[in-house]
Parts: structure tokens; sequence; C-alpha cells
């Protein structure tokens, strides 16, 4: 383990002005060695368990040393060098054998010595006042060759993690991260990718850290990081803080960035997004479009781009956009899906229905959360179009997909309605408000479901709930007060006007009604007397006359007399539990 670079450790070396072949003076007495040059106490609690032999092997080298015998010398301190547990100790055994090998004439021993002490520390303590210069100097070359070959060692490394990095085996790209931070020590490349393994796997704080860590030393160290480097390091610093939804800070990180390099899409495309989450939705579209004009082969620009060409209801360039990312990456279902969005709000439908099925095609089982919302929007384009068929498909395919889907079962609700199954209607949109009790659309459509089929009473159970939820439910109001009026009249007509005889028996009573949500009115069968003239011709409680002989049903008294005036009768036509049919009715 290396030891503390706060820390320096003094070399017991001779006089730097002994000769080759001279005795040299003994090494400095420990008593005069600093405090701050002792080495640090873990490296001195690892050396305990070898202490006294060391000790006693140094003591002979010096005593070697000392009486001239430097061969002898120099084979100890080669020993010990390798031997010793502690990093700063090698060291400094380290240069004393590459001391001894050039006094010896060993130049090249020498260099291979202090080759392997520098590759290990380059920052080793070196005294060249206790050597001769030509030794000073040899020191100073080996230590900037080794500080490149640790540096090139490094870069290999790095270069070795960035591939893993590309290729997501992460673990490996952190251990070679991590030798290369031995050999460079806050090396901002190292750095940066080393918070880059972070960030992919998931530990968003450890992330920031090392991101934050590269912008402080090019603060406090000015051009130890690159412009590129750190408009990189900003970039990524304000994806973390937009993911904490701290827009602000992901701006001021974006707009540093961009001041750096003000051609970067990517630092672009990043600003226009965090500035509509702050509600700029003008400079978030500014800075999407100088993204597009300078990446146009992006297809996460366009998308965003696209998206923000919709909220200004620019549909042609929306469709132009998604139609050139769609052709770029034809398996992306959420570009069909926002293209079909596209091409519907230009009014092209066909075009629309083939991009949404396209995206649930792509997203079959909803993993991409696409296929749900565009059998969704599906519907409402194939239920304006009047195909009730196709949009009650498409809304079970959507109910397949989300069995708790509140908009899917209400828009199966509302396409069944369309095709007459009012049953079925009633089923599915009941199905909703269970899900959704607080939604007052779901408890206004369920009550138009209950008109259809002619149950009053839940019909206006719904409305009241719908009212309740949306006091501003105008149709819902409208309803209720037609219900109260059409019970107050059926009330009126089973009491005979005094004075008068009891009318002529239709043999039912018929409520003038008009539900105006439905576009339907007409006269409904409020009761039928046995043997009367309705139950003959079959009325039942609860159709709704329509028309007689091919005019709208006007008024009871309106069918009585034109009833009474034709002895054939008239032909009825009524609305029975969701479908028309048609019956003659006869006066006696």
């Amino acid at each position: 383990m290396r030891a503390s670079p706060f820390v320096s450790i003094t070399l017991t070396l001779v006089s730097a002005l002994a000769a080759p072949g001279q005795t040299p003076p003994p090494p400095p007495d420990p008593d005069r060695i600093l405090v701050e040059d002792l080495p640090p106490q873990g490296a001195q609690e690892a050396a305990a368990p070898a202490g006294g032999e060391l000790a006693g092997l140094e003591a002979e080298a010096e005593r070697l040393y000392a009486d001239g015998e430097l061969s002898r010398a120099l084979l100890l301190y080669a020993d010990l060098a390798a031997r010793h547990p502690t990093a700063a100790e090698r060291a400094r055994l380290g240069i004393t054998a590459a001391w001894l090998s050039f006094q010896l004439g060993d130049r090249d021993a020498a260099t291979g010595q202090l080759g392997r002490v520098l590759f290990d520390d380059p920052s080793a303590p070196f005294r060249p006042e206790l050597f001769n210069p030509d030794f000073a100097a040899l020191f100073l070359d080996t230590q900037r060759d080794a500080t490149e070959r640790r540096a090139r060692a490094a870069a290999e490394r790095t270069r070795s993690a960035v591939d893993a990095i590309r290729a997501g085996r992460f673990a490996e790209a952190r251990k070679a991260l991590l030798a290369a931070l031995e050999l460079a020590p806050d090396d901002p490349e190292v750095l940066y990718n080393l918070a880059l393994v972070d960030q992919r796997e998931g530990d968003l704080d450890a992330a920031l850290a090392g991101f934050e860590k590269i912008l402080s030393l090019g603060r406090a160290q000015p051009g130890r990081v690159g412009r590129d480097l750190e408009a990189l390091v900003l970039n990524n610093v304000a994806v973390l803080y937009f993911t904490r939804a701290d827009y602000e800070v992901a701006r001021d990180a974006l707009e540093r960035a961009l001041r750096l390099d003000p051609d970067d899409a990517r630092a672009l495309y990043n600003l226009g997004l965090t500035r509509q989450r702050l509600g700029d939705a003008e400079g978030g579209y500014a800075a999407l479009r100088q993204a597009r004009g300078i990446d146009r082969r992006d297809t996460d620009i366009a998308r965003a781009l696209a998206l923000a060409e919709m909220a200004h209801g620019r549909w042609v360039e929306a469709v132009a956009l998604l139609l050139e990312a769609t052709r770029d990456r034809a398996e992306d279902p959420e570009l069909w899906f926002q293209l079909g969005r596209a091409q519907r709000g230009l009014g092209n439908a066909d075009g629309a229905l083939q991009s949404l099925a396209a995206a649930e095609r792509l997203d079959p089982r909803n993993r991409a959360g696409v296929a749900l919302p565009a059998a969704l929007a599906a519907v409402e384009i194939l239920r304006q179009r009047g195909d009730s068929a196709g949009a009650a498909a498409a809304a079970e395919r959507a109910v397949a997909l989300d069995q708790e889907g509140v908009d899917g079962w209400m828009l199966l609700g509302l396409a069944r309605l369309d095709a007459g199954d009012a049953a079925g209607a009633r089923a599915a949109l009941e199905r909703a408000r269970a899900l959704a009790p607080g939604r007052a659309d779901v408890a206004h459509n369920v009550g138009t479901a209950c008109l259809v089929q002619r149950d009053w009473t839940a019909a206006e159970t719904a409305f009241r709930a719908a009212l309740e939820l949306d006091p501003a439910d105008a149709d819902a109001r409208k309803v209720l007060d037609q219900i109260a009026a059409q019970r107050a009249a059926a009330a009126a007509a089973q009491k005979p006007a005094r004075g008068r005889p009891a009318p002529p028996a239709l043999g039912a009573t018929l409520v003038r009604v008009d539900y105006a949500p439905l576009g339907i009115e007409g006269l409904r069968v409020e009761a039928i007397t046995a043997g009367g003239a309705a139950a003959r011709a079959g009325l039942a409680v609860g159709d709704l006359v329509l028309r007689v002989d091919g005019k709208p049903a006007e008024s009871a008294e309106a069918l009585r007399k034109r009833a009474g005036a034709r002895r054939e009768g008239v032909v009825l036509e009524l609305l029975r539990e969701g479908r028309v049919a048609k019956l003659r009715f006869k006066l006696e």
C-alpha cells in the first residue's frame, strides 16, 4: 500500500560528496529525523512483524556501506527493498540500492532500480544534495520516464474500462478504473469514467460526487480539466439534477456547458427539456430547434422537437419530423405513437390509425407503455368516424392490456353504446365507475347508458352522482330536471280532470320526454292498462314512441286523435332496449 502523500521519509544515505571507491561517512543520526519525516503509523505497524529481522539486516547493510563494501551492501539493500512491507520504506531502500549500483558503475542496474521505485511512487522523496549531480539527473530522468509509463498504463486501463462500460460490464470497468486511479491519482478522465460507472449502476449520489470532484479540480487547478471534458461533466451533472427534479440547477449547469461548447447538440437538447419543465416553453422550443440545426440525425432531438411543435399546433412540422425519425428508428413504438398523434392533429385519420397500429404491433404487451395509449387513441378516432365495431375492438384491446384501466373500460362502454349494445355498454361503464368512483365523466356516462335502457331510477342516481362530483355539468342537471318533470306529468295523467269524464283509453300512460344528450325525444310508456289498446298492440312499459306514421310523436293526445281517425290504426316506431321496433296500434 502506498504511503500517504502528506508524509516524507528522510533517506539514510551517504553524503553526495563521497566519490566511488572512497569510504563514505556514517548515515545521519536517527535522533535528527523530523517528526514529519517519520513513516505513517499504519506503515510502522505493518513493518512490526518482521521489524527485528529487517532492522538487523539494515544495520548490517549500513555497516557494510560504511566499511566501503558496496557490492555486499547493495545485495542487502536490494533484498530489503523487495521484502519491506511499507511502500515508503521500499522506496527509500530501493533508491539507496540504485545509488550503490551507480557508484559501482552499473548505470543500467541503477536505472532499473530507480524505475521500479518511481513507477510505484513517482513522488518518492529524494534529496539531491545527498548525491552527485549525475545520479540526481538520472533520478529526474527516470522519474519523468516512470511518470510517463504510469500515464500510459493508466490510459490503457482507462481504454479497457471504456470498452467494458460500453458492453455493460460495470464491475470489470470499475476494477480497471481503480487500478488506473492508483497510477494517476485524481486524473480527470479516470474520475469521469468512474462516475459514469456509478451513474450506470444507479448510484446517483456517488456519480454526482465524482462529477463534482472533477469540477472542483478544475477550479483549484485551472487548465487541469479540458474544456471538452468540463462541458461533458456539466452535462452529466445536469442530467443527475434533472432526475432529482432540481431543474434550476440543471439549467444553470447546462448553460455553463454550452458556454464551453456552444455546438453541443445533446446539451441543447437537455436544456430544451429542462426549460420546458421550468415552464419556459418558448425557451425550450428555441433550444430544441438549435439542437436540431446542429444534429439532424439524432432521433431523440427530433422527437422532442416534434412534441414541442404539436404543443404549438404545428402539425405539419411535427409529422415531417416524426416521419423522418421513424425511418431512422423504425423499431421504436413510441415514435410511431407520436406520429399517430401528429397525423390525427393534421386530420389524416387513416395515417394516424396505421401509425397507432404499428405502435401496438411493436409493443404488444405494453412493456414500453405505448400499446395501451395507442389503442385508446385508436378508439377515439374510430368513434369519430362512426366505426363503432372497430372502436369497440380497439377498446377491448386496451382493456386486455390493463384490466384496471378506467379509460379503457369507459371507452369500451361508449363504443358499445354507439353500436346499440346498451346492456354491454352499461356493464363496461359500471366497471369503470367501480374503478374510479370519484370521476364525474364516468358517472355521467353510466347515466347515459341507463337512459338508453330506460332505467330511469338508475339514470337519476348516476346523474346525481355526476352533478355532485362536477356541479358545472349542465347536461346532467338538464336530464335530472327532465326526469322530475316527466314524473310530475305522469302523476298528473293518472288523475282525470275535475268535471270531465276519463279520457278514451289508449290503454297506456304516455309522457313526453326529450333526452338532449342523446338527441332522442318522444313519448315514453309509463304504464299499461291490462286488456287495453296498448296491451293488444304489444306496447310495454319503458318503450319510447319516436314516430307515428313516420311523423314525430308529439303528445299522447295527438296519438289518440290520429289513431281514432284511422280504422286501420297507425304504425308506431319505438325504441325498445336500444333498438328500433315497429308495431300497429288501433283503438276500439
